[in-house]
This record gives C-alpha cells, sequence and structure tokens, in this order.
C-alpha cells in the first residue's frame, strides 16, 4: 500500500486490516506501508480549461 500522508494509516490501523484480511482467508497476507515523499505543486494562475472528448460520426 502507497501513502503520501506520513501518520497515515496508523500501525494499528495497518494491522487491523491484516487482520481482516487473514481472518476471512487460508492464505496469510503481511501488508506493508511504503511512504513516499511528494511534491504538491499549484494551485495554477488561472485553471486549464477542461477539453471536450471528440465524438464518434
Amino acid at each position: 500500500m502507497r501513502v503520501s500522508q506520513p501518520n497515515l494509516p496508523t500501525p494499528a490501523q495497518v494491522a487491523a486490516v491484516q487482520n481482516f484480511i487473514n481472518r476471512q482467508q487460508p492464505n496469510r497476507y503481511k501488508l506493508v506501508v511504503q511512504r513516499s515523499a511528494i511534491d504538491i505543486v499549484g494551485p495554477e494562475l488561472e485553471p486549464i480549461p477542461v477539453q471536450p472528448s471528440p465524438t464518434k460520426p
């Protein structure tokens, strides 16, 4: 699972989801949280206009 907020999900939340998944099936999974740094860019001075999608005849 990949997340951008450094404090979410909490280790307790991850453990709860992992336990729920493992109770539902015979296979055992271990959830690993990968925390990634992200850059937030914006806002733009003017919004980028949305281009209408071409329609087929």
